[in-house]
């Protein structure tokens, strides 16, 4: 419980960007799209909330604007108005340089809750993990009111304003295989059997709401004194510590907690390609490369008919077209033909 406390009082301490040493933005793109993940020599993560103009060559905006559903994906270098970010789809990993203004400002992992704007909480605490989305709110103190409701557990309280901002630090728990006492909200209890306040200590100020009509992860955290239990709310994207009433939760035998996942997307149709893993995709009339090929994949083929092909990757970002210098092109009776690059 004190190394959680402890935790939380040290998350709350601001701490300055570090970025690895590279001369110039073409070896930063270079290297994150060598890389076996580029997000192995920095933390840094952030998430677009639209498509604006963006970079496939450095200083050389194309313009692609809509909304789009917010994705996540890892910093290569910060340059102030653009920031260059890796996103991986589909067999291909591409180096995209956005407008700050198009990421959205996510918490980091100085996030630490407070029921009120400049209050420390007086025991126990909430941090939410980086890169959680969010809703702000007013500012008041240096800090920001942020909302965010997520199985089964509602924040609405106060985070330094500092650690809020459109570049984020991983900090997601992992779930998975975690056994403990379970401590399941009493769905009698509370607020009309619906929700059960989450409090900073003992009759303290409201961090959360757990909500009894939902499955909660809730772990003992010490036995109940003067009508109060001490629990902890675990979720992948927070970590609550704080009191309810000890009528409020009921003891279970534990479990081990399980996640899986998946992705896919469209059929390619047309012309096809298979670029060979590790051929790397410049953009038009450029040497720095923007893609690069993470495993044998096909891709749709606009031309070419000898070393150097023209292609289009389905991106995040649309159908950027670029084009793979082919050590050689093989057409394969009744298969897709072949740009082997090595």
């Amino acid at each position: 419980m004190l190394l959680f406390l402890a935790g939380l009082a040290a998350a709350a301490t601001p701490a300055a960007a570090t970025w690895p040493a590279a001369p110039t933005p073409a070896a930063r793109i270079t290297g994150a799209l060598s890389a076996v993940s580029p997000g192995t020599d920095t933390p840094w993560r952030a998430t677009v909330a639209s498509i604006g103009p963006f970079e496939v060559n450095p200083g050389k905006r194309v313009f692609s604007p809509g909304d789009t559903q917010p994705f996540d994906t890892i910093v290569v270098s910060d340059e102030g108005a653009v920031v260059r970010v890796a996103h991986d789809s589909r067999g291909v990993r591409v180096v995209v340089g956005v407008r700050r203004e198009d990421l959205a400002p996510r918490p980091d992992d100085r996030a630490a809750i407070r029921a009120e704007p400049g209050k420390v909480p007086a025991t126990g605490g909430v941090a939410l993990a980086g890169g959680t989305a969010i809703t702000l709110g007013a500012k008041a103190h240096g800090d920001v009111r942020i909302a965010w409701s997520e199985d089964g557990l509602t924040l609405d309280g106060w985070v330094p304003a500092a650690a809020v901002g459109p570049l984020w630090r991983v900090t997601r728990w992992q779930m998975d295989g975690r056994f403990a006492d379970l401590a399941l909200v009493d769905p009698t209890h509370g607020d009309g059997g619906v929700s059960v306040p989450l409090r900073d200590g003992p009759g303290g100020d409201v961090l959360a709401t757990l909500r009894a009509d939902t499955t909660l992860l809730l772990f003992a955290a010490g036995a109940a004194s003067e009508g109060w239990r001490p629990i902890e709310v675990r979720t992948p994207a927070a970590q609550a510590h704080g009191w309810v009433p000890a009528d409020a939760v009921a003891d279970v035998p534990g479990y081990a907690v399980g996640a899986a996942g998946g992705s896919g997307g469209p059929p390619l149709t047309g012309s096809l390609v298979e670029l060979a893993r590790g051929a790397f995709i410049h953009a038009i009339d450029a040497t720095i490369p923007f893609g690069r090929a993470l495993r044998d994949v096909q891709v749709s083929r606009l031309s070419g008919d000898g070393r150097r092909v023209r292609v289009s990757l389905p991106t995040a970002w649309g159908n950027l077209i670029g084009e793979v210098e082919c050590r050689r092109l093989t057409e394969r009776e009744g298969e897709v033909p072949r740009c082997e690059v090595e």
